[in-house]
């Protein structure tokens, strides 16, 4: 049995799509070369990292749809888990409030406790607690 190590991308200078597999018979490398869904695949996944990163809902839908009928079970499963809660995902697209410093706070701070576990008493662990 071989197992399966892909890496896929846009080549920015041509536009194409590459693929590099490793430690693959020929046949299946020839078969991930020569599959035409591997555009599309690589096209969701860009359009939907630009819609996070510019905060943009106006296309969720129509990359909803294209996503369901990709015929890729993890799109497919993606896209129906962002329709189940699609109000979320359109306000978390839209909306200027976030969490983020408030995750990144949390974050911080069980770092430290993990870092810290076992290794000091409670005076040292508020100390590093609090000039954080």
């Amino acid at each position: 049995m071989h197992h399966l190590g892909a890496w896929v991308g846009r080549d920015s200078s041509r536009g194409e799509v590459m693929a590099s597999a490793a430690v693959i018979p020929f046949w299946t490398t020839t078969q991930i070369w020569s599959t035409h869904g591997l555009a599309q695949i690589v096209d969701l996944a860009e359009e939907c990292a630009r819609m996070v990163r510019q905060r943009d809902a106006s296309q969720l839908g129509r990359w909803l749809d294209s996503a369901l009928h990709s015929g890729v079970a993890a799109l497919k499963g993606f896209a129906q888990g962002i329709w189940r809660d699609l109000e979320a995902v359109r306000a978390g697209l839209t909306l200027e409030w976030s969490n983020g410093p408030v995750e990144g706070q949390v974050n911080q701070l069980k770092t430290l406790k993990r870092q810290m576990y076992g290794r000091a008493g409670f005076d040292l662990l508020k100390q590093r607690f609090l000039s954080a």
